[in-house]
């Protein structure tokens, strides 16, 4: 689902791999982390946040995400008793001013 060219014989920078990259998502992930606070044994924050835009927006990191969530729930591995919505970042409602009307006095009423 990640490929990856090893480096041309011509010379040049190698491309990280994919799976240090993926594991460094992973960890961002998982841990609610800034990507600025990526440890360092994984590739550069820029190129992982790269990695992640670009295969959030090809849709592999979602067609991964189902084939893991398949083949645990298949294994039994999934207990979906313990699951919950965490709204921590959700974030808040723009344009709250318009919503709420506005007195003479330009104060929020509601």
């Amino acid at each position: 689902m990640f490929p990856w060219t090893p480096p041309s014989k011509k010379g040049g920078r190698p491309k990280a791999h994919p799976r240090d990259c993926l594991e460094g998502i992973l960890w961002i992930l998982v841990t609610g982390a800034r990507w600025k606070d990526l440890p360092k044994e994984y590739p550069s924050k820029a190129t992982c946040h790269r990695r992640f835009q670009q295969w959030t927006i090809e849709g592999r990191l979602l067609s991964a995400w189902q084939i893991i969530l398949e083949r645990m729930d298949d294994a039994g591995q999934i207990d979906f008793s313990e699951t919950f919505a965490d709204g921590t970042f959700a974030s808040a409602k723009k344009g709250v001013e318009e919503l709420a009307r506005l007195v003479v006095a330009k104060a929020l009423k509601s």
